[in-house]
């Protein structure tokens, strides 16, 4: 099984309340654990779907470590994501994703 990352830009559907999506410009299937190859540009959002059965951590950041239970000026502190859900995340330029098993 995997996570997938899909790197993204937002697009308008009619209303600033609801953005969607416009060109997704990468996708990454990840075996955990693993960092994304792909980094963030400006103004992308992720979406960060994790196909494993059990939960996973994901954090981002220039060097994001998701077993990181505090945020540094390097990463951000993991969070969860259930079997079967995904979450999207809104990166600075040059981030990169990091996810890793929940032990």
């Amino acid at each position: 099984m995997t996570v997938f990352a899909s790197f993204a830009k937002p697009s308008g559907m009619g209303s600033i309340h609801a953005p969607g999506i416009g060109s997704i410009r990468a996708r990454e299937s990840l075996t955990i654990p693993a960092t994304t190859s792909t980094a963030f540009v400006d103004g992308e959002v992720a979406i960060v779907f994790n196909n494993e059965s059990a939960p996973v951590f994901v954090a981002f950041g220039t060097t994001p470590d998701a077993a990181a239970g505090a945020a540094s000026a390097a990463t951000t502190a993991g969070v969860t994501i259930a079997a079967g859900a995904w979450l999207p995340i809104i990166g600075k330029a040059g981030d990169k994703i990091n996810v890793k098993p929940v032990s």
